[in-house]
């Protein structure tokens, strides 16, 4: 059973490593450093070590960083491509058609299909993009992101379900909260939230065989 409180606790263990890992988050390029350290960090949760990384390997941050970077956009891209072909397919259609309002409509309700479909890819990459990122942390390899069946058997139970909705909502609060500390607190919150949805995802990885 996942350990939520533990979770939520661990990003606080170290006050000198949650220094560094906030003030990184917040420099573009540069905050995929955090990125591959979160991977370091789920991979420890996975071998039962409570305590986080040392900041080290700079090098090897920055390659698991990116490669999670590129491994997210992979799953992204379906629901991404949808919805611009159904804006674009809308907004062609609305120029092309003039006065002709039947065309218009079509071109509309066309767009529009296209557009829900992008949103539901979209909806779907955010459920499986977790598990795919655990299994790179697991292995290690590129490749095991998109070890499909192993994969969608772990998103697909009820004790990952629960937990990817914790994750949000807990992020969604802890990102509010953030707005009371002008930039600091933004700062504090994308590491923070961060290391504790990575420990969450790691240990249900683990948990569901």
């Amino acid at each position: 059973m996942v350990d939520y409180e533990k979770a939520i606790k661990r990003p606080f263990q170290d006050i000198n490593k949650l220094i560094i890992g906030s003030f990184l988050s917040i420099i573009p390029i540069i905050n995929l450093l955090v990125t591959g350290y979160f991977v370091y960090a789920a991979k420890n949760t996975m071998k039962k070590k409570d305590a986080i990384p040392e900041w080290d390997n700079w090098a090897e941050l920055f390659i698991k960083g990116l490669s999670v970077a590129i491994i997210g956009l992979i799953y992204a891209l379906p629901g991404i491509a949808l919805l611009f072909v159904g804006i674009g397919s809308i907004i062609i259609g609305a120029i092309i058609s003039g006065s002709a309002a039947t065309t218009m409509y079509t071109a509309i309700a066309g767009g529009g299909l296209l557009v829900l479909a992008g949103l539901f890819f979209l909806l779907l990459s955010g459920l499986i993009t977790p598990m795919a990122l655990m299994s790179f942390a697991d292995k290690g390899n590129f490749g095991d992101a998109f070890a499909f069946g192993k994969i969608i058997r772990k998103v697909f139970t009820v004790q990952y379900l629960v937990s990817w909705l914790v994750v949000l909502v807990y992020s969604i609060v802890a990102g509010l909260l953030s707005l009371m500390i002008p930039f600091v607190g933004y700062a504090i919150a994308s590491f923070v939230i961060g290391m504790t949805a990575f420990t969450v995802f790691a240990e249900v990885y683990t948990e569901i065989k």
